[in-house]
This record gives C-alpha cells, sequence and structure tokens, in this order.
C-alpha cells in the first residue's frame, strides 16, 4: 500500500514553517526498527477527523486501526530521522526520508563533518486531521496528515549529544 504523509507546521501568521511529504512504499522499505531496535518512538498524534477526500483514497481510514496506521507511520519517521542525524548515518536517513529532503540532511550531515556539530529539528505532533494532497504534476493525490506541530531546535555535538 503507497502511503503518502504530509506534516504542516503552523507558526507565526498560520504560515507554514515545513512543509514536507514523502512516498513511502510500506511494503517494501525496510522497517527502521530493525536497524534501530531501541528506538524511542513517541507517541503518535490523535486523529480527531478523517477527510472524506482522504477517506475516497483509503477506506480503512475510517476505522481506528487506518488511522492509527499512519499517524504510527509519521511519528516513526520522524524519531528515525531524528536519530539518523543524531548518528549522522544517510544509509538509516534514506530509509524515511526521500528527494529534496534526503538531499537537504545529507548536505547537513557532510558540511557538519570537521564542524562538530549538526542543527536538528525535533517535532512534537498534536492532534491531527488525514486529508488527501495533490501535490500537482504528473503525482496522484496522497494521504496527508496535518497537524499543529511544536518545533525544538537541537544542536547535536560529534558524540552525537
Amino acid at each position: 500500500m503507497l502511503v503518502a504523509l504530509l506534516m504542516l507546521a503552523v507558526v507565526q501568521l498560520g504560515r507554514p514553517a515545513r512543509t514536507a511529504f514523502a512516498t513511502v512504499e510500506t511494503a517494501t522499505l525496510a522497517d527502521p526498527r530493525t536497524l534501530l531496535p531501541n528506538l524511542a518512538v513517541p507517541e503518535p498524534p490523535t486523529i480527531v477527523a478523517v477527510d472524506d477526500t482522504a477517506l475516497q483514497l483509503d477506506a480503512s481510514l475510517a476505522s481506528n486501526d487506518g488511522r492509527t496506521r499512519i499517524a504510527n507511520a509519521v511519528v516513526l519517521a520522524l524519531a528515525t530521522e531524528q536519530e539518523a542525524l543524531r548518528r549522522r548515518d544517510v544509509t538509516i536517513l534514506a530509509t524515511v526520508v526521500h528527494g529534496t529532503r534526503l538531499t537537504e540532511l545529507r548536505s547537513a550531515i557532510e558540511q557538519s563533518t570537521g564542524q562538530g556539530t549538526l542543527s536538528a529539528v525535533h517535532y512534537t505532533l498534536g492532534d491531527a486531521r488525514l486529508t488527501a494532497v495533490r501535490p500537482g504534476g504528473q503525482s496522484g493525490s496522497m494521504i496527508g496528515l496535518d497537524a499543529a506541530v511544536t518545533m525544538t531546535e537541537q544542536t547535536i555535538d560529534e558524540r552525537g549529544i
């Protein structure tokens, strides 16, 4: 099943601070927990609404199991991204981040080599709703998760602390 994740962070004046989406083929990607067996994954956000457009794409979202599957995938991806940055491990990062975001984070990791520190953002998700996202071009619609997000910037040293 193809699951796409969209996270919107709403900050000052209602403008998005970060909009990121990644298409994830859940049947073929390695589960990050096999690479990081002790990964601490936070509780997923509560899905408070599912738009009709999302239900048209994936009828399983009408059930709590379907909604939980998406919410769990988002928090797992964010936790894996944070741990990969802490370790400066692009291989782990590539299990959950793709495209432009992967290029940006790979560049940040490379630039941090020799500098000693790396800046990373930790995301905490609040209540969320699922919706359809239409990125444009020839891409098809995807399921998006729209949530209030608290972002905490962290500086990670060479030891991963």
